[in-house]
Formats: structure tokens, sequence, C-alpha cells
């Protein structure tokens, strides 16, 4: 009886055993699909993105580049003659006008070279004179007999002699002042004073001794290159009209005009030398200042322009996500023909009424709906 119990018992644990493993495998396979349906559920949800409108503008044709602010005229201020330093009335750093002096030199010794000067211009002048008169009676008295005529030669002679040296004197007199005024040391023309490199008291050598720099600064010429394949469009666009310049200076605009375009290549860089001169009355650009250089040459009309942030790349090359008017995305590939200010200039793929994809690209796939945020709406 026994034995007959025992096997009832061990079926009903094989049974149990199995409705278990049954239960555990459902379990899994409902586990497995609703991670399913969550993802299905998610890839399917609106995705957010931030859009912008397309639009037709004109666009101007700008290259840009580096450029470097420079003095139209920058000078190291010499003495003319030689001497000991006696003032410095300008402190260094100034801003000066032509004529302002700079430096004094001692002009005692060139004073009293100039009093000399005089005092022998004023006995050449006499003696010059009074020879004169002696040739006047020489040749009144050759012409009556009463004077050999060799004598009365040299009495000429010696008049044209004494005017000779009146002349010479009054050389000496005229180097003598220019000495004298040589040693007041004034600016040649409007600009900036750099540190004095003598102090009172120094001794200068003429046209030897650096006094000071001086550097122009209004108005100022920037430098910049531009590469030579676009020379003649830089060319015909200045037959046009004068060519605009913009530079920007602690993120202020300052406008300015071409001035110059170098008569050769670099053969080293393939590049053409420009200057442009600004107005440059508030001291906002420096001499040897380092200036990002926007070069307008021309206005492209009606092209279609987007945010350079929408343009991404794919395997049909750059492309835009377009938002259509069911919220879902197509992928359109463009051609960009250059990017400016932030901006895309697109000559295909798009004719300016879209509204285009500027942020949350790479949660997209065409066909994909989307959710603009309010950030992102339309302007």
């Amino acid at each position: 009886m026994i034995g007959m119990m025992s096997r009832p018992s061990f079926v009903n644990r094989n049974l149990i055993a199995g409705f278990v493993a049954w239960g555990t495998v459902l379990l899994a396979l409902a586990c497995c699909d609703a991670r399913k349906q969550a993802r299905v559920e998610a890839v399917l949800a609106p995705a957010t993105v931030s859009v912008a409108s397309a639009r037709v503008a004109d666009a101007p044709v700008i290259l840009r580049t580096i450029g470097t602010a420079q003095s139209p005229a920058g000078i190291t201020v010499r003495a003319q003659v030689g001497g000991m330093v006696a003032d410095l009335p300008t402190p260094e750093g100034s801003n000066v006008q032509t004529g302002d002096v700079l430096a004094r030199l001692d002009a005692r010794p060139f004073e009293a070279a100039l009093a000399e000067a005089e005092a022998n211009l004023a006995r050449s002048r006499a003696l010059s004179d009074d020879a004169r008169v002696l040739a006047d009676r020489a040749r009144e008295a050759r012409e009556s007999g009463a004077m050999n005529p060799r004598e009365a030669e040299q009495n000429e002679a010696q008049a044209r002699a004494a005017s000779a040296q009146v002349e010479a004197d009054e050389a000496l007199l005229a180097t003598a002042r220019l000495n004298v005024a040589y040693c007041t040391i004034t600016a040649p023309f409007p600009g900036r004073l750099g540190q004095f490199l003598v102090k009172p008291g120094s001794i200068v050598k003429a046209n030897e001794t650096d006094v000071v720099d001086l550097a122009q600064v209004d108005p100022i010429e920037v430098a910049f290159s531009i590469p030579e394949d676009r020379l003649a469009a830089v060319q015909a666009a200045q037959a046009a009209a004068p060519l605009r310049v913009q530079v920007d200076a602690d993120s202020v605009p300052v406008v300015g005009e071409v001035t110059f375009i170098d008569n050769r290549v670099d053969p080293a860089t393939g590049t053409v030398r420009l200057k442009a001169r600004f107005d440059n009355r508030d001291r906002r650009l420096w001499p040897g200042q380092f200036l990002n250089v926007a070069l307008t040459i021309g206005v492209e009309p009606h092209r279609v322009m987007v945010p350079e942030s929408a343009v991404q790349p794919s395997q049909k090359g750059p492309a835009v996500f377009v938002v259509g008017a069911d919220r879902t995305v197509t992928l359109h590939p463009v051609t960009v023909d250059r990017t400016q200010d932030g901006e895309a200039v697109i000559t295909a793929g798009l004719n300016g009424t879209e509204t285009v994809v500027t942020e949350g690209q790479l949660r997209l796939s065409p066909g994909s709906r989307v959710e603009v945020s309010a950030a992102g709406a339309p302007g």
C-alpha cells in the first residue's frame, strides 16, 4: 500500500515543475514583448527639435582673412645737429600735431656761430661796396685815358670777388640760422609719440642718435592679402565702386576702403597684398594689431540662405532636414556655395520657403515625426 502511494506523489511533483517552467517562459516572453513595445513607442514618439525658416535674400560676397594695422607714416625722429639735450617738453606717449616741440637742444654754440656769420656778412658787404666804388672810378678813368686799362680790369675783378664773398657769407648765415632752428626738434606730422630714447643732458650726434618714435594713427591702414585667384574679381569690383572693408576692433565693426592693390603676386604664398585706410579718431585700431578682415567684393541677388547649423553631412553629401506640414521630416540634399556670418548660401536643393531643422538632427531619419521646441520656432 505504501509503495503504491509514492508513485502519484512523484508524478505530481513533475507536473508542478513543468507548470512552473512554462510560467517562467511565458513571463519572460511577456517582459520581452513589453520592452519591445517600449522601444517601438520610444521610436515612434516625436523628436524635439529646433527649426528655422529658409529665406531668400541678397547675399554679399565676402573674402575673409587676417590683416595687420600699420601706420601710414611712422618714423624715428633724429636730431639734425649734434649737441646736448636741454629739454623734453612733450610727455612720451602723447598725441601731437605738426609743429609741436618734441625736444630742445642746447642752442648756445649755434647762436654764437650765428652771430659770427652775421658779423662776417656785414664785413663782406662793406668791403664789397668799397670795391664796387673803386671799380666804377677805375672804369671812368680808363674811359678818359687817365688809367691803364689793366688796372681798371683788376679793380673790376676785385669788386666781383667781394660780391661773391658776400653771397658766400649769406649762405653761411643761412646755415647758421638753420642750425639754430634744428636745436628745436618738432613733429613733422600729426601722430603719437613712443618712448623717448634720450634724456635731458644726453649728448646726441647729428643724424645718428634716435630721439623718439612717431607714428601716425589717424588715419590708419590695415594690410592684408587675398588669394591670387580672387584678384580679377577684386579688380572688377574696385572698377565699379570703392571696395568696402570691415574689421572688428573690440567686437565693434570699423569700416574703411581699399586704397592699394600690389602690382605683383607673392610667388612664395600665391597671394596679393592690399591696404585699406580707416578713420581712427577714437583710436580703436593700433599699429601692429592683428585684425579679422572682411572684404566685400559684390552682392549676389536672390540667394537661398539657411542657418549654417541646418546643413548636415549625409551619404549624398550636404543635406538639410525639412519639416513638412504633417510634422514629419524629409532629407533634402543641397549644394552649399559658401558660409558667411553663420549662414549657408544654398545654390540647389531648396527654394527658400522651407522650414529646416537646426538642432536635434542626430535623432532623425527620413519620415520621423518631430515636435518643435518653443525656443526653436520658425523665425
